[in-house]
This record gives structure tokens, C-alpha cells and sequence, in this order.
């Protein structure tokens, strides 16, 4: 098993992450919740971006709660379903992207964090807004 303290979270972008992982494993994926400073809804769209990221790694997240109460979100991993399932994260994930970049052009807002992914797993120079 592996496990991610929620101030890890950041590691899940690196797509190299699941190289580390036996062709079957569980990651623990720790959410917001005993983060003191955070109000529920940023606690829930921290637990929905675990939730994305851990997608897009190819993980099948287990009981998949929205971040808010869980403490945990448990994830599994086999290498034989993960490419299916990272493939369709990331077709979901660049749609929504897409929808998200014309809406903030269009409210003229610009988002708080941007992380370039250049692995071939996302395509060359991707922007992921977090």
C-alpha cells in the first residue's frame, strides 16, 4: 500500500507515481477533513481533485466520498483495468478543463494554481488548473 498525507497531494500529478505501485496495490489518499483552516466546500473540492487525480493515474477509488467527511478515500490499482481507466479521466478531465478555460475567459477570473504536465500520459505541455 501507499499513502498520501493530504500536503502530498501535489505528488499525484507526476504520472511516474504509479511506476512505484506492484501491478496490484491500494493507495490511501488522505482528504482535507482535519485540516482545521479549510471551510466544507474547499474541503470537498479538495476530496473531488483527489478523486480526479487519482483517475487519472488509473486508480478505481473506492466508496469515492466527496472530501468533506471521509478522512480517507481508498483507491486500488491494477495494472491490468488502469490504462482504460486513466484514459477515460482523461478525456473527462480535458473536457471539463476546456468548459472551465471559455468560462474563466469569459468572467475574465484567473485561476489560482496551474501545474504543467508534460508526460506523454496527459500529452506534451498540458495546463491542469488546481
Amino acid at each position: 500500500a501507499m499513502v498520501f498525507a493530504s500536503h502530498h497531494a501535489h505528488l499525484l500529478v507526476d504520472a511516474r507515481i504509479t511506476g512505484l505501485l506492484r501491478p496490484r496495490a491500494t493507495v490511501l489518499l488522505e482528504t482535507a477533513k482535519f485540516i482545521v483552516e479549510t471551510r466544507k466546500a474547499n474541503r470537498q473540492e479538495f476530496g473531488r481533485r483527489l478523486l480526479q487525480m487519482a483517475a487519472l493515474r488509473g486508480w478505481q477509488c473506492v466508496g469515492a466520498p466527496d472530501g468533506s467527511e471521509a478522512a480517507w478515500i481508498r483507491c486500488e490499482y491494477d495494472a491490468g483495468t488502469a490504462e482504460s481507466i486513466a484514459a477515460a479521466a482523461r478525456e473527462a478531465w480535458q473536457k471539463t478543463s476546456k468548459a472551465a478555460e471559455a468560462s474563466s475567459q469569459n468572467a475574465d477570473e484567473r485561476p489560482l494554481l496551474e501545474l504543467t504536465c508534460t508526460t506523454d500520459e496527459m500529452g506534451a505541455d498540458e495546463t491542469q488548473v488546481l
